[in-house]
């Protein structure tokens, strides 16, 4: 039964992965026109972000697509008395403006924990899921490449219900 929740979500992730970046595609080439004034140049960014999708922290790699769309991968891995956390999240952003942006986004995330039994009989335990995430906030990335900083409200939700964030970020984009 455990394998058979798993899977249906992993299977889930796929679908919501899915139409995040069919939503992008289709939506890239009626945004063409209207960028061919304002490229982009610095497309690849780097940050770290405080809270957030991450809860505590991210480490993150973000390319921006366009001048209106964004995707991002995350990685966030803590640990203290023997339990060990893990969040992986994977987003997509559409952003408004040009250098000072409204940024609103959906993604997932993968979120693990394990504790550390060693001494007793059962030898470790631990569970991973996979949750929903939301952006909406502002975001200071100028085109041509610099400082980036993000300030954003990023609930989670999933089987446990929605838990309200917020998250701060600051990195270089190249």
């Amino acid at each position: 039964m455990l394998h058979a929740l798993k899977s249906l979500r992993y299977r889930t992730l796929g679908w919501a992965l899915g139409a995040v970046l069919i939503t992008m595609l289709a939506w890239s080439p009626h945004q063409a026109a209207a960028q061919s004034e304002m490229d982009v140049e610095a497309n690849n960014s780097i940050y770290t972000e405080l809270g957030g999708t991450g809860f505590l922290y991210t480490l993150n790699y973000d390319y921006r697509i366009n001048r209106d769309w964004s995707a991002r991968l995350g990685a966030m891995r803590a640990g203290a008395f023997g339990v060990t956390f893990t969040n992986i999240p994977l987003t997509a952003s559409y952003l408004w403006g040009t250098n000072h942006n409204l940024e609103v986004g959906l993604g997932a995330m993968y979120l693990g924990v394990s504790l550390d039994t060693e001494g007793d009989d059962f030898g470790g335990i631990s569970d991973d899921t996979v949750a929903g995430t939301a952006i909406i906030g502002y975001r200071y990335q100028p085109t041509d490449g610099g400082i980036i900083f993000r300030a954003g409200i990023t609930p989670a939700f999933g089987d446990f219900g929605i838990v309200p964030w917020g998250g701060l970020s600051v990195g270089y984009s190249f």
